[in-house]
Protein backbone atom coordinates (compact mmCIF):
# COMPACT_ATOMS: atom_id res chain seq x y z
CA UNK A 1 0.00 0.00 0.00
CA UNK A 2 1.51 3.37 -0.95
CA UNK A 3 2.45 5.74 2.30
CA UNK A 4 -0.42 8.57 2.00
CA UNK A 5 1.60 12.15 1.66
CA UNK A 6 1.61 14.57 4.20
CA UNK A 7 0.07 17.68 3.18
CA UNK A 8 -1.44 20.83 4.30
CA UNK A 9 -5.17 20.42 5.22
CA UNK A 10 -6.88 21.15 1.89
CA UNK A 11 -9.33 24.46 1.53
CA UNK A 12 -12.34 24.89 -0.13
CA UNK A 13 -12.39 26.19 -3.72
CA UNK A 14 -13.30 29.15 -4.64
CA UNK A 15 -17.15 29.12 -6.40
CA UNK A 16 -17.29 28.71 -9.76
CA UNK A 17 -18.95 31.72 -12.00
CA UNK A 18 -21.64 29.74 -13.84
CA UNK A 19 -25.26 30.49 -13.83
CA UNK A 20 -27.02 29.19 -11.14
CA UNK A 21 -29.44 26.98 -12.81
CA UNK A 22 -26.49 25.13 -14.01
CA UNK A 23 -26.67 22.63 -10.99
CA UNK A 24 -29.56 22.03 -9.35
CA UNK A 25 -29.59 22.48 -5.52
CA UNK A 26 -27.20 21.26 -3.43
CA UNK A 27 -24.73 20.56 -6.42
CA UNK A 28 -21.47 21.21 -5.86
CA UNK A 29 -18.59 22.36 -8.89
CA UNK A 30 -15.08 21.51 -8.75
CA UNK A 31 -13.12 24.05 -10.34
CA UNK A 32 -11.49 22.86 -13.83
CA UNK A 33 -14.64 19.79 -13.82
CA UNK A 34 -17.69 20.47 -15.82
CA UNK A 35 -20.80 19.80 -13.84
CA UNK A 36 -22.29 16.77 -14.40
CA UNK A 37 -26.43 18.16 -14.85
CA UNK A 38 -28.01 15.08 -14.26
CA UNK A 39 -26.54 14.23 -10.40
CA UNK A 40 -26.06 16.24 -7.40
CA UNK A 41 -22.68 17.20 -7.84
CA UNK A 42 -19.44 15.91 -6.14
CA UNK A 43 -19.58 15.92 -2.48
CA UNK A 44 -17.31 18.32 -0.87
CA UNK A 45 -16.77 16.11 2.14
CA UNK A 46 -15.87 13.35 0.38
CA UNK A 47 -13.16 14.95 -2.02
CA UNK A 48 -11.51 16.21 1.39
CA UNK A 49 -11.92 13.04 2.71
CA UNK A 50 -9.70 11.42 -0.35
CA UNK A 51 -7.19 14.75 -0.17
CA UNK A 52 -6.48 13.97 3.73
CA UNK A 53 -6.49 10.16 3.38
CA UNK A 54 -4.66 9.81 0.24
CA UNK A 55 -2.52 13.26 -0.18
CA UNK A 56 -3.62 16.33 -3.01
CA UNK A 57 -1.42 14.95 -5.31
CA UNK A 58 -3.10 11.69 -5.64
CA UNK A 59 -6.40 13.48 -6.12
CA UNK A 60 -4.72 15.86 -8.95
CA UNK A 61 -3.66 12.86 -10.45
CA UNK A 62 -6.99 11.23 -10.57
CA UNK A 63 -8.30 14.03 -11.80
CA UNK A 64 -5.70 14.87 -14.17
CA UNK A 65 -6.06 11.40 -15.58
CA UNK A 66 -9.85 11.74 -15.94
CA UNK A 67 -9.06 15.27 -18.24
CA UNK A 68 -6.30 13.30 -20.09
CA UNK A 69 -8.24 10.91 -21.25
CA UNK A 70 -8.82 11.63 -25.33
CA UNK A 71 -4.88 12.63 -24.99
CA UNK A 72 -4.49 10.62 -28.53
CA UNK A 73 -0.84 10.25 -27.98
CA UNK A 74 -0.91 8.87 -24.86
CA UNK A 75 -4.19 6.51 -25.78
CA UNK A 76 -2.28 5.11 -28.61
CA UNK A 77 0.72 4.00 -26.09
CA UNK A 78 -2.11 2.50 -23.48
CA UNK A 79 -3.92 0.50 -26.40
CA UNK A 80 -0.76 -1.16 -27.56
CA UNK A 81 0.17 -4.96 -27.21
CA UNK A 82 3.35 -6.33 -24.79
CA UNK A 83 6.35 -4.28 -25.63
CA UNK A 84 8.81 -4.84 -26.89
CA UNK A 85 6.75 -7.64 -28.17
CA UNK A 86 4.58 -10.67 -26.60
CA UNK A 87 7.96 -12.94 -25.87
CA UNK A 88 9.31 -9.99 -23.67
CA UNK A 89 13.14 -9.03 -24.22
CA UNK A 90 16.05 -11.59 -22.79
CA UNK A 91 18.51 -8.89 -21.33
CA UNK A 92 21.49 -8.86 -19.22
CA UNK A 93 21.69 -5.45 -16.74
CA UNK A 94 24.61 -2.80 -18.24
CA UNK A 95 26.20 -4.12 -14.48
CA UNK A 96 26.87 -7.81 -16.55
CA UNK A 97 25.25 -9.54 -14.01
CA UNK A 98 23.06 -12.09 -14.46
CA UNK A 99 20.18 -12.30 -16.88
CA UNK A 100 16.21 -12.56 -17.11
CA UNK A 101 13.44 -11.01 -19.74
CA UNK A 102 11.40 -7.94 -19.55
CA UNK A 103 8.37 -6.89 -21.08
CA UNK A 104 5.83 -4.31 -20.62
CA UNK A 105 2.09 -4.79 -21.15
CA UNK A 106 0.69 -1.31 -21.27
CA UNK A 107 -2.90 -2.32 -21.47
CA UNK A 108 -2.26 -3.48 -17.44
CA UNK A 109 0.52 -0.85 -17.28
CA UNK A 110 2.09 -3.69 -15.38
CA UNK A 111 6.53 -4.39 -15.71
CA UNK A 112 6.50 -8.58 -16.06
CA UNK A 113 10.01 -9.45 -15.15
CA UNK A 114 10.73 -13.44 -15.76
CA UNK A 115 13.18 -15.66 -14.70
CA UNK A 116 13.46 -18.97 -16.13
CA UNK A 117 15.70 -21.33 -13.59
CA UNK A 118 16.61 -24.80 -13.93
CA UNK A 119 17.19 -27.12 -11.15
CA UNK A 120 19.95 -29.67 -10.85
CA UNK A 121 19.16 -31.70 -7.23
CA UNK A 122 22.65 -33.08 -6.23
CA UNK A 123 23.19 -35.28 -2.81
CA UNK A 124 25.97 -33.60 -1.03
CA UNK A 125 26.86 -37.00 0.53
CA UNK A 126 26.36 -40.36 -0.67
CA UNK A 127 26.78 -43.99 0.99
CA UNK A 128 27.54 -47.79 0.03
CA UNK A 129 25.01 -49.30 1.79
CA UNK A 130 27.28 -52.45 2.08
CA UNK A 131 30.40 -50.81 2.84
CA UNK A 132 29.43 -47.90 4.74
CA UNK A 133 32.07 -45.84 2.99
CA UNK A 134 30.72 -42.56 2.53
CA UNK A 135 31.73 -40.38 -0.82
CA UNK A 136 31.32 -36.41 -0.98
CA UNK A 137 29.52 -34.61 -4.02
CA UNK A 138 32.76 -32.68 -3.74
CA UNK A 139 35.29 -30.81 -1.78
CA UNK A 140 33.75 -28.34 0.22
CA UNK A 141 31.87 -31.51 1.38
CA UNK A 142 34.58 -33.39 2.73
CA UNK A 143 34.90 -32.46 6.37
CA UNK A 144 31.09 -33.74 6.53
CA UNK A 145 31.85 -37.36 5.19
CA UNK A 146 34.60 -37.41 7.70
CA UNK A 147 31.86 -36.70 10.50
CA UNK A 148 29.68 -39.08 9.32
CA UNK A 149 32.16 -41.77 8.95
CA UNK A 150 33.24 -41.69 12.43
CA UNK A 151 29.70 -42.86 13.48
CA UNK A 152 30.32 -46.39 14.37
CA UNK A 153 27.27 -48.47 13.42
CA UNK A 154 26.78 -49.13 9.75
CA UNK A 155 23.45 -48.63 9.85
CA UNK A 156 23.19 -45.47 11.61
CA UNK A 157 25.23 -44.02 9.00
CA UNK A 158 23.64 -44.98 6.34
CA UNK A 159 20.44 -43.52 8.03
CA UNK A 160 22.26 -40.37 8.99
CA UNK A 161 22.98 -40.28 5.07
CA UNK A 162 19.54 -40.77 3.18
CA UNK A 163 17.52 -38.64 6.06
CA UNK A 164 20.05 -35.25 5.93
CA UNK A 165 22.41 -35.79 2.49
CA UNK A 166 19.87 -37.30 0.30
CA UNK A 167 16.84 -35.68 -1.78
CA UNK A 168 13.84 -36.92 -1.33
CA UNK A 169 11.63 -33.68 -2.05
CA UNK A 170 13.35 -31.94 -4.81
CA UNK A 171 10.37 -30.81 -6.27
CA UNK A 172 8.93 -28.99 -3.26
CA UNK A 173 12.06 -27.70 -3.14
CA UNK A 174 11.88 -25.78 -6.23
CA UNK A 175 7.87 -25.14 -5.76
CA UNK A 176 8.81 -23.32 -2.28
CA UNK A 177 11.96 -21.48 -4.26
CA UNK A 178 9.58 -20.47 -6.72
CA UNK A 179 6.77 -19.20 -4.88
CA UNK A 180 9.34 -17.17 -1.77
CA UNK A 181 11.43 -15.44 -4.68
CA UNK A 182 8.06 -14.02 -6.56
CA UNK A 183 6.57 -12.78 -2.83
CA UNK A 184 10.31 -11.65 -2.09
CA UNK A 185 10.70 -9.66 -4.96
CA UNK A 186 7.50 -8.57 -6.83
CA UNK A 187 5.49 -5.42 -6.26
CA UNK A 188 8.00 -4.11 -4.25
CA UNK A 189 8.34 -0.73 -5.81
CA UNK A 190 6.79 0.95 -8.88
CA UNK A 191 7.77 3.03 -11.76
CA UNK A 192 5.99 6.80 -13.11
CA UNK A 193 6.88 7.68 -16.54
CA UNK A 194 7.73 11.22 -17.10
CA UNK A 195 5.35 11.72 -20.02
CA UNK A 196 2.13 11.34 -18.43
CA UNK A 197 2.34 10.92 -14.59
CA UNK A 198 -0.44 9.04 -14.72
CA UNK A 199 1.08 6.21 -16.99
CA UNK A 200 2.43 3.51 -14.53
CA UNK A 201 4.83 0.60 -14.16
CA UNK A 202 3.92 -1.77 -11.28
CA UNK A 203 6.56 -4.70 -10.97
CA UNK A 204 5.49 -8.32 -11.36
CA UNK A 205 8.12 -11.08 -10.77
CA UNK A 206 7.42 -14.57 -12.43
CA UNK A 207 9.73 -17.14 -11.53
CA UNK A 208 9.54 -20.23 -13.80
CA UNK A 209 11.70 -22.42 -11.69
CA UNK A 210 11.37 -26.78 -13.17
CA UNK A 211 13.61 -29.84 -12.35
CA UNK A 212 16.57 -30.18 -15.16
CA UNK A 213 18.27 -27.55 -17.19
CA UNK A 214 16.80 -26.09 -20.29
CA UNK A 215 18.58 -24.43 -23.26
CA UNK A 216 16.73 -20.74 -22.73
CA UNK A 217 17.43 -20.90 -19.04
CA UNK A 218 18.55 -18.05 -17.72
CA UNK A 219 20.28 -19.59 -14.72
CA UNK A 220 21.02 -23.48 -14.30
CA UNK A 221 21.38 -23.79 -10.88
CA UNK A 222 23.23 -26.38 -8.63
CA UNK A 223 21.57 -27.25 -5.76
CA UNK A 224 23.53 -29.46 -3.00
CA UNK A 225 21.11 -31.59 -0.54
CA UNK A 226 22.03 -31.14 3.07
CA UNK A 227 20.91 -30.97 6.92
CA UNK A 228 18.45 -28.33 7.22
CA UNK A 229 20.13 -24.90 8.69
CA UNK A 230 23.73 -26.68 7.60
CA UNK A 231 26.49 -24.51 6.58
CA UNK A 232 27.94 -27.23 5.10
CA UNK A 233 29.39 -27.27 1.01
CA UNK A 234 30.62 -24.75 -1.23
CA UNK A 235 28.27 -21.88 -0.20
CA UNK A 236 26.39 -19.70 -2.33
CA UNK A 237 27.50 -18.16 -5.95
CA UNK A 238 26.12 -17.31 -9.31
CA UNK A 239 28.22 -17.32 -12.18
CA UNK A 240 27.60 -15.21 -14.81
CA UNK A 241 28.62 -15.19 -18.22
CA UNK A 242 27.32 -11.77 -20.01
CA UNK A 243 24.74 -13.22 -21.41
CA UNK A 244 20.86 -13.59 -20.37
CA UNK A 245 20.91 -17.35 -20.26
CA UNK A 246 23.53 -19.86 -19.68
CA UNK A 247 24.44 -18.46 -16.11
CA UNK A 248 25.31 -20.70 -13.54
CA UNK A 249 24.42 -21.29 -9.54
CA UNK A 250 25.81 -23.29 -7.02
CA UNK A 251 23.78 -23.60 -4.06
CA UNK A 252 22.51 -25.86 -1.55
CA UNK A 253 19.20 -26.96 -0.12
CA UNK A 254 19.44 -24.94 3.69
CA UNK A 255 19.58 -21.28 1.14
CA UNK A 256 15.93 -21.19 1.75
CA UNK A 257 16.59 -20.55 5.32
CA UNK A 258 18.31 -17.99 7.88
CA UNK A 259 21.52 -19.90 8.20
CA UNK A 260 23.92 -16.68 9.22
CA UNK A 261 23.01 -13.97 11.35
CA UNK A 262 24.33 -11.16 11.12
CA UNK A 263 22.23 -8.53 12.44
CA UNK A 264 21.69 -9.44 15.91
CA UNK A 265 24.82 -9.97 18.26
CA UNK A 266 24.81 -10.15 22.31
CA UNK A 267 26.83 -9.61 25.06
CA UNK A 268 26.44 -11.17 28.65
CA UNK A 269 27.12 -10.16 31.94
CA UNK A 270 27.89 -11.18 35.42
CA UNK A 271 25.04 -11.27 38.08
CA UNK A 272 24.43 -7.38 38.58
CA UNK A 273 27.06 -6.78 36.10
CA UNK A 274 26.25 -3.55 33.56
CA UNK A 275 29.51 -2.49 32.43
CA UNK A 276 30.60 -2.49 28.91
CA UNK A 277 34.01 -4.24 30.36
CA UNK A 278 31.72 -6.84 32.19
CA UNK A 279 29.99 -8.09 28.83
CA UNK A 280 31.56 -11.05 27.04
CA UNK A 281 30.32 -11.82 23.59
CA UNK A 282 28.29 -15.07 22.31
CA UNK A 283 26.48 -16.35 19.43
CA UNK A 284 27.74 -16.50 16.06
CA UNK A 285 29.59 -13.52 15.98
CA UNK A 286 32.27 -12.69 18.03
CA UNK A 287 31.80 -15.65 20.57
CA UNK A 288 34.21 -14.82 23.53
CA UNK A 289 35.36 -11.26 22.82
CA UNK A 290 35.46 -9.07 25.69
CA UNK A 291 32.79 -6.56 26.11
CA UNK A 292 34.80 -3.20 24.70
CA UNK A 293 36.50 -5.59 21.39
CA UNK A 294 33.17 -7.03 20.59
CA UNK A 295 31.76 -3.29 20.73
CA UNK A 296 34.54 -2.30 18.53
CA UNK A 297 34.07 -5.07 15.73
CA UNK A 298 30.45 -3.99 15.84
CA UNK A 299 31.39 -0.12 15.11
CA UNK A 300 33.81 -1.41 12.55
CA UNK A 301 31.11 -3.33 10.68
CA UNK A 302 28.05 -1.41 11.28
CA UNK A 303 29.55 2.37 10.09
CA UNK A 304 27.28 4.28 7.57
CA UNK A 305 28.14 4.19 4.64
CA UNK A 306 27.16 7.03 3.28
CA UNK A 307 26.61 10.48 5.73
CA UNK A 308 22.71 9.85 5.96
CA UNK A 309 23.11 5.70 5.84
CA UNK A 310 23.37 3.47 8.53
CA UNK A 311 20.94 1.35 9.93
CA UNK A 312 19.17 1.71 13.08
CA UNK A 313 20.34 -0.35 16.34
CA UNK A 314 18.36 -1.54 18.58
CA UNK A 315 19.79 -2.01 22.26
CA UNK A 316 17.71 -4.47 24.77
CA UNK A 317 19.02 -4.89 28.02
CA UNK A 318 17.76 -7.74 29.98
CA UNK A 319 17.74 -9.10 33.52
CA UNK A 320 17.24 -12.90 35.09
CA UNK A 321 14.77 -13.51 37.50
CA UNK A 322 17.03 -13.76 40.84
CA UNK A 323 16.44 -10.15 42.83
CA UNK A 324 13.56 -7.86 43.00
CA UNK A 325 11.93 -6.95 40.06
CA UNK A 326 12.70 -3.33 40.38
CA UNK A 327 15.96 -4.14 40.43
CA UNK A 328 16.09 -6.40 37.58
CA UNK A 329 14.94 -3.42 35.72
CA UNK A 330 17.16 -0.92 36.68
CA UNK A 331 20.29 -3.33 35.91
CA UNK A 332 18.85 -4.36 32.44
CA UNK A 333 18.63 -0.80 31.40
CA UNK A 334 21.80 0.28 32.48
CA UNK A 335 23.38 -2.61 30.43
CA UNK A 336 21.29 -1.07 27.57
CA UNK A 337 22.54 2.55 28.65
CA UNK A 338 26.07 1.96 28.72
CA UNK A 339 26.23 -0.14 25.81
CA UNK A 340 24.56 2.96 23.90
CA UNK A 341 27.09 5.34 25.44
CA UNK A 342 29.94 3.13 24.14
CA UNK A 343 28.68 3.21 20.78
CA UNK A 344 28.04 6.76 20.97
CA UNK A 345 31.30 7.90 22.43
CA UNK A 346 33.63 5.84 19.75
CA UNK A 347 33.10 8.16 16.53
CA UNK A 348 30.13 9.28 14.43
CA UNK A 349 29.93 6.28 12.78
CA UNK A 350 26.82 4.90 15.11
CA UNK A 351 25.08 8.31 15.00
CA UNK A 352 23.11 9.34 18.37
CA UNK A 353 19.75 9.41 15.64
CA UNK A 354 20.25 5.43 14.75
CA UNK A 355 20.31 4.06 18.27
CA UNK A 356 17.20 3.14 20.43
CA UNK A 357 17.57 1.75 23.94
CA UNK A 358 15.23 -0.38 25.63
CA UNK A 359 14.90 -2.42 28.99
CA UNK A 360 12.82 -6.07 29.08
CA UNK A 361 14.04 -6.18 32.77
CA UNK A 362 13.39 -9.66 33.83
CA UNK A 363 10.59 -10.22 31.46
CA UNK A 364 10.16 -13.49 30.74
CA UNK A 365 13.05 -14.82 31.86
CA UNK A 366 14.03 -17.56 34.18
CA UNK A 367 17.35 -17.60 37.12
CA UNK A 368 19.47 -19.25 33.88
CA UNK A 369 22.48 -16.79 33.30
CA UNK A 370 21.68 -16.57 29.77
CA UNK A 371 19.10 -13.92 30.39
CA UNK A 372 21.92 -11.81 32.07
CA UNK A 373 22.63 -10.04 28.60
CA UNK A 374 22.40 -7.21 26.00
CA UNK A 375 20.74 -7.74 22.85
CA UNK A 376 21.88 -5.74 19.45
CA UNK A 377 20.04 -5.88 16.70
CA UNK A 378 20.73 -3.84 13.18
CA UNK A 379 17.46 -2.90 10.85
CA UNK A 380 14.81 -5.27 11.24
CA UNK A 381 16.86 -7.79 12.42
CA UNK A 382 15.96 -11.15 10.36
CA UNK A 383 18.09 -13.56 8.93
CA UNK A 384 19.05 -13.23 5.41
CA UNK A 385 17.10 -16.17 3.21
CA UNK A 386 20.31 -17.01 0.89
CA UNK A 387 18.66 -17.77 -2.18
CA UNK A 388 16.41 -14.54 -2.28
CA UNK A 389 19.78 -12.46 -2.15
CA UNK A 390 21.24 -14.83 -4.71
CA UNK A 391 18.05 -14.20 -7.04
CA UNK A 392 19.11 -10.68 -6.53
CA UNK A 393 22.35 -11.60 -8.82
CA UNK A 394 20.34 -13.22 -10.93
CA UNK A 395 18.73 -10.05 -11.42
CA UNK A 396 21.49 -8.29 -11.99
CA UNK A 397 22.72 -7.13 -8.92
CA UNK A 398 25.81 -6.49 -7.31
CA UNK A 399 26.56 -7.37 -3.67
CA UNK A 400 26.41 -4.61 -1.05
CA UNK A 401 27.93 -5.72 2.13
CA UNK A 402 31.85 -5.61 3.03
CA UNK A 403 33.99 -6.89 5.14
CA UNK A 404 36.54 -4.51 6.96
CA UNK A 405 39.54 -5.20 8.61
CA UNK A 406 38.65 -5.32 12.01
CA UNK A 407 35.20 -6.75 12.30
CA UNK A 408 32.98 -9.44 12.75
CA UNK A 409 33.49 -10.25 8.90
CA UNK A 410 30.45 -10.87 7.42
CA UNK A 411 30.47 -11.87 3.97
CA UNK A 412 34.10 -12.33 3.74
CA UNK A 413 35.73 -12.02 0.68
CA UNK A 414 34.15 -9.05 -0.42
CA UNK A 415 36.73 -6.87 -1.99
CA UNK A 416 33.95 -3.58 -1.56
CA UNK A 417 34.85 -1.19 1.10
CA UNK A 418 31.98 0.46 2.77
CA UNK A 419 30.51 3.41 1.21
CA UNK A 420 32.70 2.28 -2.21
CA UNK A 421 30.02 2.31 -5.07
CA UNK A 422 28.57 -1.35 -6.42
CA UNK A 423 28.01 -2.31 -10.01
CA UNK A 424 24.01 -1.08 -9.58
CA UNK A 425 24.87 2.19 -8.07
CA UNK A 426 24.56 4.69 -11.32
CA UNK A 427 21.58 2.92 -12.49
CA UNK A 428 19.92 3.43 -8.93
CA UNK A 429 20.82 7.06 -8.76
CA UNK A 430 19.12 7.43 -12.38
CA UNK A 431 15.75 6.15 -10.95
CA UNK A 432 15.33 9.80 -9.68
CA UNK A 433 12.91 10.73 -7.27
CA UNK A 434 16.03 11.16 -4.54
CA UNK A 435 16.84 6.52 -4.86
CA UNK A 436 20.62 7.37 -3.83
CA UNK A 437 23.22 5.61 -5.35
CA UNK A 438 24.01 2.00 -4.02
CA UNK A 439 27.00 1.72 -2.19
CA UNK A 440 28.34 -1.34 0.52
CA UNK A 441 27.20 -1.08 3.66
CA UNK A 442 26.54 -3.76 6.06
CA UNK A 443 22.85 -3.06 6.82
CA UNK A 444 19.49 -5.19 6.17
CA UNK A 445 19.02 -4.64 2.74
CA UNK A 446 18.64 -7.66 0.38
CA UNK A 447 21.87 -7.20 -1.37
CA UNK A 448 23.94 -6.65 2.15
CA UNK A 449 23.05 -9.07 4.63
CA UNK A 450 19.35 -9.00 5.58
CA UNK A 451 16.05 -9.41 3.49
CA UNK A 452 14.43 -5.77 2.83
CA UNK A 453 13.86 -5.11 -0.88
CA UNK A 454 14.02 -1.30 -0.86
CA UNK A 455 14.36 1.27 -4.29
CA UNK A 456 17.67 1.11 -5.45
CA UNK A 457 17.43 -2.89 -5.93
CA UNK A 458 14.88 -2.25 -8.39
CA UNK A 459 17.59 -0.38 -10.43
CA UNK A 460 18.19 -3.21 -13.07
CA UNK A 461 14.28 -3.38 -13.36
CA UNK A 462 14.09 0.00 -14.08
CA UNK A 463 16.92 0.03 -16.55
CA UNK A 464 14.57 -2.83 -18.02
CA UNK A 465 11.61 -0.75 -18.41
CA UNK A 466 13.69 1.66 -20.62
CA UNK A 467 14.85 -0.82 -22.55
CA UNK A 468 11.43 -2.37 -23.47
CA UNK A 469 9.09 0.64 -24.28
CA UNK A 470 9.63 3.75 -26.45
CA UNK A 471 9.06 6.05 -23.25
CA UNK A 472 12.49 6.04 -22.44
CA UNK A 473 12.53 8.36 -18.79
CA UNK A 474 10.65 6.73 -16.14
CA UNK A 475 11.62 7.39 -12.79
CA UNK A 476 11.04 6.12 -9.44
CA UNK A 477 7.17 5.95 -8.27
CA UNK A 478 7.20 4.45 -4.24
CA UNK A 479 7.10 1.50 -2.36
CA UNK A 480 4.83 -1.46 -3.25
CA UNK A 481 1.72 -1.17 -5.91
CA UNK A 482 0.37 2.11 -7.23
CA UNK A 483 -3.38 3.15 -6.50
CA UNK A 484 -4.85 2.94 -10.27
CA UNK A 485 -8.49 2.35 -9.22
CA UNK A 486 -8.76 6.01 -10.23
CA UNK A 487 -11.33 8.51 -8.75
CA UNK A 488 -14.45 6.34 -6.29
CA UNK A 489 -18.12 7.35 -7.39
CA UNK A 490 -18.63 10.36 -5.67
CA UNK A 491 -21.69 11.13 -7.62
CA UNK A 492 -24.23 11.68 -5.04
CA UNK A 493 -28.33 10.66 -5.83
CA UNK A 494 -30.61 13.07 -8.31
CA UNK A 495 -31.79 14.92 -4.69
CA UNK A 496 -29.62 17.45 -2.69
CA UNK A 497 -27.86 15.96 0.29
CA UNK A 498 -28.27 17.53 3.54
CA UNK A 499 -24.23 17.51 4.35
CA UNK A 500 -23.40 19.13 0.73
CA UNK A 501 -22.22 22.92 0.79
CA UNK A 502 -21.16 24.16 -2.75
CA UNK A 503 -17.75 25.25 -3.56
Amino acid sequence: MRVPQTEPEPQPSPAVAEPAAAAPEGAQAVEGLPRHSSAAGLRRQAVLGLQRSQGNAWVARQVAQVMRQGDPAREAFLSQGPLPAAAGLDMTSSTGIGGFNAMYEPSRQTLKITLRVGINAVDGLTIDPTTGVVTPANASFATAAARVMAIANVPDRVREVNDNWHWTDAEGFRARYEQMAEQAWGSRHYFVNHTWDDVYADVEVDLQVHLGGQANDHCTATIFKVPEHSSAGPGAVVNSTGNPTGNRGTFTSSGLEGTTDFLNYRLVYPEGGTAVAQGTGSGQQGNGDPGPTFLNKFIVDFQRGTPTGGAPVTITGHASATGSHEDNRRIALERAQNVAGYLRTQGQQIANHRIAVESAGDDGATADAEWRRVDIMVGDGRAQVTMMHETGHMFGLDDEYASPAGGFAPGAGTPGNIGAPVAHSGLAAAMGNGVPPAVSENNDNIMSVGNVVRPQHYATFHEALTNVTPLQVWHYGGPGLVPKAGIPDLIGPDVAQPDTVAV
